[in-house]
């Protein structure tokens, strides 16, 4: 069996900050600090990006349109106990700082940011990361759950574990193993969402999927099917269903795969 070895690499950063300047600003910084770094704007294009491409590190805002840095920061740190969240906001309440710290990140900065402190967070982290892909060489192939890392370090590793819904008995799994059986109405809202790909899909949309009428109360009838679906779901597999609120466009649900 040859010996595996880390090739290195440069650390992937997710950049989330809504203002075009500031988010400009930081990524020459950390560019010029030889940090590859994806920048966007919101939740959504976060959780696309993340879809398709490794992380290793997120400098993430808390004023986000449809998704809030901490709801963020809570689904990110559940998912992977190893990435690096940095906050840079504008909010400077003791109490802010404290629930972002306490929802799952590594520093909490406030804006404006000090840049030098910023690159020192991130060169601790890289730190616990290079740490991290060196423990990672030592593992049979496939154990690790971090696949940035296990990547880094030439362990190849299976494809990350989804949210499955067989549409015909409505079972719901969660990556977990533990299952929910979920309403009709539920089922209908979660085939059309994962049908979307990811993609938002507006409150009109979904009246239509689950044959309600569009009129003034089919918002806050498809607003309790979620609330009650989350909840459930949560209480059944200890898990937080992906399924996210878009602010001014509707729902959207990710890492879900429908099967038969």
């Amino acid at each position: 069996m040859r010996a595996l070895t880390a090739e290195p690499r440069t650390m992937n950063v997710f950049l989330v900050e809504d203002d075009e300047i500031l988010r400009e600003a930081l990524r020459f910084v950390l560019e010029q600090n030889q940090y590859t770094v994806t920048p966007v704007a919101s939740a959504a294009e976060l959780y696309r990006q993340m879809a398709v491409q490794t992380g290793d590190a997120v400098i993430l805002d808390i004023g986000l349109e449809g998704e809030s840095g901490f709801s963020i920061c809570q689904y990110l740190r559940a998912h992977n106990p190893h990435l690096g969240i940095v906050f840079v906001t504008g909010m400077t309440d003791p109490d802010d700082r404290f629930k972002g710290l306490t929802c799952g990140a590594d520093a909490y900065l406030t804006k404006p940011v000090e840049t030098r402190e910023l690159l020192a967070i991130l060169a601790r982290i890289q730190e616990r990361w290079l740490a991290r892909a060196g423990e990672l060489t030592r593992l049979a192939v496939g154990l690790s759950p971090d696949v940035g890392l296990a990547q880094a370090a030439g362990i190849p590793v299976p494809a990350p574990t989804l949210w499955t819904l067989r549409i015909a008995s409505g079972l719901l799994q969660a990556p977990n193993g533990k299952t929910r059986r979920v309403s009709s109405n539920e089922r209908a809202l979660l085939y059309g969402l994962g049908q979307a790909g990811g993609e938002p899909m507006s409150a009109e949309a979904l009246a239509k999927v689950l044959d309600f009428e569009v009129d003034d109360g089919h918002r806050h009838r498809i607003e309790v099917i979620v609330s009650r679906l989350r909840r459930n779901v949560e209480q059944s597999t200890g898990m937080h269903l992906p399924l996210m609120s878009v602010r001014g466009t509707g729902y959207c649900v990710r890492d879900l795969t429908l099967l038969d």
